[in-house]
């Protein structure tokens, strides 16, 4: 089954759904499909290290520091097609840390990390 995207938690627990019945708190990583297709396809992206994440229908998942960045997308309209989830991180404990992330980088159901020719993990292209 391929997913559109996983959120792992602090507390090692993860979230598979609609991003706007993400808990909002302690996000880790966010495991995602590259939305390009084709030979171009990059395959999963991880997202972490971040203190903000959002979701828009524009750009799917993203992260950043910075508030303006925040309010700038904001700015374009909350609901669908526009924000859906804004969640942020928490520090905790850095190989838990580790653990999660790693977690994030291989645990199944996205996309194989290839650069052209992605074979997905249940051998299609």
């Amino acid at each position: 089954m391929r997913l559109d995207f996983r959120i792992y938690y602090g507390d090692g627990s993860t979230y598979e759904g609609e991003p706007e019945g993400a808990p909002a708190q302690n996000v880790q990583a966010i495991v995602w499909n590259d939305p390009v297709s084709g030979s171009q396809d990059l395959g999963r992206v991880v997202l972490h290290q971040w203190d903000i994440y959002i979701y828009s229908d524009d750009l799917g998942w993203h992260g950043t520091d910075k508030y303006t960045d925040l309010l700038q997308h904001l700015g374009l309209g909350i609901g669908p097609g526009g924000v859906r989830a804004v969640l942020t991180g928490r520090w905790i404990m850095h190989d838990k840390y580790q653990q999660i992330v790693e977690r994030a980088k291989t645990e199944s159901g996205f996309d194989c990390k290839s650069a052209s020719d992605p074979i997905r993990e249940d051998g299609t292209r």
